[in-house]
């Protein structure tokens, strides 16, 4: 029998008669002929889809690029005079760093006739112990990425890096000692970057800082200050966790630190290091860590608090704050919000109960971002209840201040608070909430600059645009969340002159024209220069030292929680919609990587696309087509779906 096979879900839908030009795309698979014997393209190439991305991708990445290692400058040589240290075609390896939000992998880079083709895990590095995830080994190819920002722009026309220093030269220049004048940063964890803001509001006093990226966590901290934390992290040491409890926190997938996480995690897993550990997942869609968890509980994403609060009722010690305590017993009784307190969720909250009260100290209960920051305000409490502070969960404080965020940027800008704003490293434009309306407040501004890694939707905005330098390309630093700051160097000469960091243009702005590597040394005492050799070596200027006490103070968090009005009951006419970041793209920066968008999605095995998912039972309840696969050559129409969500609609093909 014959089984029709489909490459892609248009070619599912609309079928060979609506695409006539089908055969010429893809090869045709007939399961009764050899792979050898499938008919070619048209073209009489005989190179298929995939051969033609890996050819077409060998040749971005070579073509045109050039490299240096940084050596002193030197007059060029005769090719029989090379350097003796040199040898043609032999890899050469450094160490440097990359921060994804405020999680920080230290990284073992190959580099070869000055250009870097291959990345590892620093097996030096706490937090990444010889490993990476997926984005740190595509980071080299989005480093060739021929769309990069190449040029200076001003107002859409081609400039030069002179106009464009002359320009933010004046700029500092109108705006001092006045207001009018906002910056907004993304969350990278730079010490060094933190202080050259540090030294522009010195400079600059009325001068406004905001924090804009959706990878960071922002909840997270948030829930840290309500428990009396204000300015720390957390960082969960999994190698010693007997049980681990996770609410809708993907740390096995991408949430988090989870190359560390992972590492721990899988260390306690295997049966020949003794027993295993246990874990058991909450959340309201399946995730890589629903998939690994031993117990798994599906619930909408505005019920999870809730099921803490039972959680923490279970745990909590006789003297527990009463303030805390007082919103977490007996919620069996209360029938929070509608969520039918079923004799099956009783038993799990029971069982969860009786497996932390026997792991005091040897487990970990951890929230996803995607929560409220009570409820990660919550689970520093159970933590603190089960004595796992100092021993498999720690708190690290930072030397960064709290920044307000997109939400105050678009009121402040409304307001007519501010005249000009600098965008460094982020673009609100694209990923910022769809009804704070940016890209209509920012006509408004006298005067917008943008410096990011494309030419994107907040550069089409901005008066003055700005091409970033990648990571492989730049001096920085990185605190990680367990305090060990590592060092950023770059493997590359930027690809393009005009290219620069966020720390060179605030240098330019404070009037400070010495090399980038000097503010990382300044910023880091490194004043000798065995020590500064050293750090680059190494990768590690140095390694943290994890508190093992924290000072809590519970009754901003007993508000909190108190003031929250709990979950509706779920249901056709009460949908919740949960916005994820995407396991390739994340929040879209990788968006232009080939490579990344051909990895297929863990759980849903999905290339290229950006999905809306919804269960069988709520498409059947609300009349949505749910044919699936078809047997048989059938045409198979798509049903038009509409999504609205605080007055914002989308329209997708199910």
């Amino acid at each position: 029998m014959s089984t029709r096979q489909w490459r892609s879900i248009r070619d599912l839908r609309e079928g060979e008669k609506a695409r006539p030009e089908h055969h010429r795309e893809f090869t045709v698979a007939d399961p009764g002929k050899p792979w050898a014997e499938l008919e070619q393209p048209e073209s009489g190439s005989g190179v298929g889809r995939r051969d033609f991305m890996t050819l077409m991708g060998a040749s971005v990445a070579l073509a045109g690029t050039t490299g240096c290692l940084r050596k002193e400058v030197q007059h060029i040589l005769p090719y029989t005079d090379r350097p003796e240290d040199l040898i043609p075609g032999e890899p050469r390896f450094y160490r440097t760093a990359m921060a994804i939000g405020e999680n920080v992998v230290g990284l073992h880079v190959a580099s070869v006739d000055g250009r870097p083709i291959k990345i590892e895990g620093s097996p030096d590095h706490p937090l990444s112990r010889g490993r990476t995830n997926r984005w740190n080994q595509a980071s080299v190819i989005h480093l060739y990425d021929p769309d990069r920002s190449q040029k200076i722009l001003h107002k859409g026309e081609e400039s030069t890096p002179e106009k464009f220093a002359e320009a933010m030269a004046t700029l500092m220049r109108e705006y001092q000692g006045g207001g009018g004048l906002g910056v907004v940063v993304d969350g990278t964890p730079s010490p060094t970057l933190w202080r050259l803001l540090s030294d522009l509001q010195a400079q600059q006093p009325k001068v406004a800082v905001y924090r804009h990226d959706l990878c960071w966590n922002r909840a997270q901290a948030e829930g840290l200050e309500l428990a009396g934390l204000a300015g720390h992290t957390v960082f969960h040491q999994l190698d010693d966790a007997d049980v681990v409890v996770s609410l809708d926190a993907d740390f096995l997938g991408g949430d988090g630190d989870t190359v560390v996480m992972s590492n721990g995690f899988s260390k306690r897993r295997h049966p020949k290091n003794g027993t295993l550990n246990r874990l058991y997942v909450a959340e309201p869609g399946f995730s890589v860590t629903g998939a690994m968890a031993d117990h798994r509980l599906r619930l909408p994403a505005s019920h999870l608090g809730e099921f803490l609060r039972g959680l923490a009722g279970v745990v909590a010690a006789a003297d527990a704050p009463a303030a805390v305590k007082a919103q977490v017993v007996d919620r069996k009784n209360t029938e929070p919000g509608g969520l039918a307190w079923s004799e099956r969720f009783e038993k799990f909250v029971a069982a969860i109960g009786k497996d932390l009260a026997g792991a005091r100290g040897r487990s970990a209960v951890i929230v996803g971002a995607g929560q409220p920051a009570w409820v990660h305000g919550l689970a520093a409490f159970v933590n603190e209840q089960l004595g796992n502070v100092g021993k498999t969960v720690f708190y690290t404080p930072l030397s960064r201040p709290a920044l307000p965020g997109i939400e105050t940027l678009a009121a402040d800008i409304g307001a007519g608070k501010l005249s000009a704003v600098l965008f460094l490293g982020t673009s609100p434009v694209y990923d910022a909430p769809a009804d704070l309306d940016l890209a209509t407040k920012l006509k408004a501004l006298k005067t917008v600059v943008h410096l990011g890694y494309y030419a994107d939707e907040t550069a089409a905005l901005a008066t003055w645009h700005a091409p970033a330098a990648h990571h492989l390309e730049s001096w920085g630093d990185l605190a990680s969340s367990d305090g060990t700051i590592a060092m950023q160097q770059p493997l590359i000469a930027p690809l393009y002159d005009a290219a620069q960091s966020v720390i060179e243009l605030l240098s330019r702005l404070l009037a400070d024209a010495s090399a980038m590597h000097s503010a990382v040394r300044k910023t880091n005492g490194l004043e000798s220069d065995w020590a500064w050799r050293r750090a680059v070596h190494d990768g590690i200027v140095k390694k943290g030292e994890l508190a093992v006490t924290a000072a809590f103070a519970w009754n901003a968090l007993a508000t909190a929680m108190n003031q929250d009005k709990g979950p509706t009951k779920p249901g056709p006419g009460a949908l919740e919609v949960v916005f994820q970041l995407d396991q390739s793209v994340l929040d879209g920066r990788y968006a232009n990587t080939g490579w990344l968008q051909e990895l297929p999605d863990p759980i849903t095995k999905i290339t290229w696309d950006n999905c809306a998912f919804i269960s069988p039972a709520t498409a059947k309840a609300l009349g949505v087509d749910d044919s699936g696969v078809p047997e048989s050559d059938i045409e198979v129409k798509g049903q038009l779906v509409e999504l609205a969500v605080g007055g914002q609609k989308i329209e997708i093909v199910t």
